[in-house]
């Protein structure tokens, strides 16, 4: 566990198991919790604007489900609270699970096969007051809510927590539901949770984002995710003379709403973006698996400096310094890491190795403190 002084991150790792634990059972059939119905399922609550002032969320209902609304008012302990809920209109995405159209070519997903369209909703609340506790709730057909969900909106400043997992992918809903749940136990007032890629295995395979989604439980919708895009995001769509390379899933941009940086080339949108959660944390996401390095080194370059946080955090997927052997890449090390330590990045975040390791970059003293007060390491940053 590092402990800043403005930032308390609890790190969890998962440690691999045989994915025949995220297996369909083709006796069992479909589990009632994949199928989409007229309720809303797979609550998410990301961070697409300012975390101050604006709660961010989607949703998925099945396909009959044309056009719904989501509904927010302060959590006060008045039992009618919701008298003073206001309503937003969702946008709403239809998407076909078997199948995915790119670049005007119809590509089959296999591991969907049989199943049909479904609909993702998403909803920003704005004009919220800063680290004020709000009830949401989204609906799917009329009349179809869900229960009232609590989340708190960002605090102006001081210190915070946050949840770091690296890469769950395997065993989902048998063992990565254990990680989840012991982090929350260990920080119940965590403001956010970082997913450093790889969240499942084969990222156009609906029923393991059916393991995930049920794994976290009321947690991907009362805290708000940050999620970053691993190497099992992306994955080859069709067979036999079809397109074969590895694209992102067809699944990764319905079911979450990020940032967009308009500035940047369109591959890129809700993969490479930052969050300034608040004044003194300034969140910042790469695309590792983009042979676009050097694009988002630039991006980078000029996002933080023109940031003027006091903590400064990184996070993608592929680590600057791998602990495991043939996986470094001294490309990405080079366009990365003279922004890194130029700009005095306190922590960057990442996965893919399935191991713990951390380690440090010359910098003052001062920025960082571990374990017991008063303890101190020379450098900074750090990358875990």
């Amino acid at each position: 566990m590092f402990r800043l002084e403005h930032a308390f991150i609890l790190i969890s790792f998962l440690v691999l198991v045989s994915s025949s634990f995220a297996q369909n059972n083709a006796v069992l059939g479909s589990p009632p919790w994949q199928d989409a119905s007229v309720w809303p399922d797979r609550v998410i609550q990301n961070f697409s604007e300012d975390p101050l002032r604006s709660i961010t969320v989607t949703w998925r209902t099945d396909s009959s489900v044309q056009s719904t609304i989501a509904q927010i008012a302060p959590a006060t302990a008045d039992a009618r609270f919701d008298v003073a809920s206001e309503s937003v209109i969702a946008n709403t995405e239809a998407v076909y699970l078997s199948s995915v159209m790119v670049d005007g070519v119809q590509l089959t997903s296999p591991d969907n096969a049989g199943l049909g369209a479904v609909h993702y909703h998403s909803a920003v609340f704005r004009n919220l007051e800063p680290d004020t506790l709000y009830a949401y709730r989204v609906q799917g057909a009329d009349g179809a809510w869900s229960e009232w969900i609590q989340t708190r909106t960002a605090p102006e400043s001081g210190p915070v927590k946050f949840v770091y997992f690296g890469d769950a992918q395997n065993g989902i809903l048998s063992h990565w539901s254990r990680v989840v749940r012991s982090a929350f136990a260990r920080a119940p007032d965590a403001r956010f949770l970082l997913h450093a890629g790889d969240l499942v295995n084969r990222a156009a395979r609906d029923y393991e984002w059916a393991e995930w989604f049920k794994a976290g439980g009321f947690l991907h919708s009362s805290v708000p995710a940050v999620v970053v895009v691993g190497n099992h995001e992306v994955q080859p769509y069709g067979v036999g003379d079809q397109r074969s390379e590895r694209l992102l899933s067809h699944l990764w941009r319905p079911q979450f709403t990020l940032p967009v940086e308009e500035n940047l080339p369109e591959n890129l949108h809700e993969t490479v973006y930052d969050v300034r959660y608040n004044e003194d944390i300034h969140l910042f996401v790469l695309n590792s698996l983009s042979a676009e390095i050097e694009t988002q080194a630039e991006w980078l370059d000029n996002k933080l400096s023109e940031s003027d946080s006091k903590w400064r955090i990184v996070t993608m997927h592929y680590p600057i310094f791998s602990s495991a052997q043939g996986r470094d890449s001294a490309v990405r090390r080079d366009a990365l890491l003279p922004i890194l330590k130029q700009h005095n990045v306190d922590l960057v975040l990442q996965g893919h190795d399935h191991t713990y390791a951390r380690g440090s970059i010359g910098q003052t003293p001062e920025r960082l403190a571990l374990g017991e007060e008063g303890e101190s390491v020379q450098d900074s940053p750090m990358c875990a």
